[in-house]
């Protein structure tokens, strides 16, 4: 009796490991979901620069990691922190990149983006890639994208915020147990709220609304800071010679005067052929090349020109301006003055190029629009009095005069005589 007690324990403990064991277990294996791939989404990137300016040549990086998951509230989604980020690829290895001189659109005052009609921007689409990613149950997951800030000091302003959250929507559309990717959703900075399960904007979301405090966004903006380096020349004093040319050399140098970018040449009063005169050594005007081929707006300089240096003839009254140079680079204006005394960089005298008047500052950093160039002065003192190179024609004719009267008066006395 007593062994049939202790094997009907034995046996409800047995059933009891059972029964816990079979609970840990899924009810069917058709509720078991196959894990879906992850697809593409994407954003914009735009840059902004000056009507006056071109697209310089500029890369911009990204970095991927996984949101916080958010336990949800009622009437809202769950959302689990995103899966495997080192799998995800933004762009090209997490970059994008501008060419020099890229196509651009006239910027407006509402299109939130350029917001002005004096600017105008490129525009990057760049590809977020999921699909390294396996994603294994229904639900919205998080990532948080962030571009990489620019270096004080640089010409690029950076976005007024570095994060953008991507959530990624997976369904069981059909309650199949078949997983599918919805849909993507990106919303500026970095989102801590859920979804709400109800939208309040139909169709904002493949699966309800957007979290609360949250705004949509698809795209970083960016903003090239440029300024204008303007150099001329005045002729002054009263053998000062309006129509000689002065040899001028415009160095610009800096981390973004690269090789390929390209600078819009503007000139004023400035002459393609120059007359030769008695007092012009420079007979041959050099202009900044066309070196593209492809200027329509002036004349263009490449990059490398500028760190080299631009070679330019200017005589009284013309000045040459090179548009678009990035903020925090330097330039140097010199000439070759002949017998002229300059004056640059050592004066503070206001001078007038054109209908530009400016300071001289021969040297010195790009951080506004600056106007620079020479005044070069020939003078010269005529002497009073006697000039002595005149003299001993002038003791010639006082003697010959002399002479003639001695003579007249000799020959009138012998006359009157007879």
């Amino acid at each position: 009796m007593e062994k049939r007690r202790t094997r009907g324990k034995i046996a409800s403990l047995i059933a009891a490991v059972l029964l816990v064991a079979l609970m840990a277990v899924p009810v069917s294996a058709a509720n078991a979901y196959t894990p879906v791939g992850g697809t593409t989404t994407t954003f914009n990137k735009y840059l902004v620069v000056d009507n006056d300016a071109n697209i310089p040549e500029a890369e911009f990086a990204f970095t991927i990691a996984a949101g916080d998951a958010v336990t949800p509230s009622s009437g809202e989604v769950e959302v689990y922190a995103g899966l495997n980020p080192e799998a995800v690829v933004i762009g090209s290895a997490g970059k994008t990149a501008f060419t020099a001189g890229q196509a651009t659109t006239p910027g407006a005052v509402d299109d939130n983006i350029a917001n002005s009609t004096d600017k105008k921007y490129a525009k990057n689409t760049v590809t977020v890639d999921f699909t390294g990613v396996s994603f294994p149950n229904p639900g919205v997951y998080r990532y948080i994208i962030t571009e990489t800030a620019q270096a004080d000091g640089s010409a690029y302003t950076n976005d007024t915020e570095s994060t953008r959250t991507i959530d990624v929507y997976v369904e069981d559309a059909d309650g199949s147990g078949t997983l599918g990717i919805q849909g993507y959703v990106m919303y500026l900075g970095t989102v801590a709220n859920a979804p709400k399960t109800t939208a309040t904007d139909p169709g904002a979301t493949p699966n309800g609304a957007e979290p609360e405090n949250a705004t949509k966004s698809d795209k970083y903006i960016n903003v090239y800071e440029t300024y204008d380096l303007t150099a001329g020349k005045q002729v002054t004093g009263n053998q000062g010679s309006k129509d000689k040319y002065f040899k001028f050399n415009i160095k610009v140098e800096g981390d973004e005067i690269k090789d390929n970018n390209l600078y819009t040449v503007e000139t004023v009063g400035y002459d393609t052929t120059p007359s030769k005169t008695a007092s012009t050594t420079y007979t041959t005007l050099t202009q900044p090349g066309d070196e593209d081929g492809t200027a329509t707006n002036g004349l263009q300089v490449k990059g490398s020109s500028l760190k080299v240096g631009v070679e330019v003839y200017l005589k009284h009254d013309q000045y040459i301006k090179i548009d678009g140079l990035p903020k925090g680079a330097t330039y140097t204006v010199t000439e070759e003055a002949e017998d002229y005394t300059s004056t640059g960089s050592s004066t503070s005298k206001t001078v007038s190029y054109g209908s530009i008047s400016a300071t001289n500052d021969t040297t010195g950093t790009i951080n506004a629009d600056k106007v620079t160039g020479f005044v070069n002065d020939k003078g010269g003192i005529i002497p009073t009095g006697i000039l002595l190179s005149a003299t001993p024609w002038i003791i010639i004719g006082v003697v010959v005069v002399a002479g003639i009267a001695f003579f007249a008066v000799r020959s009138k006395k012998k006359y009157d005589e007879e």
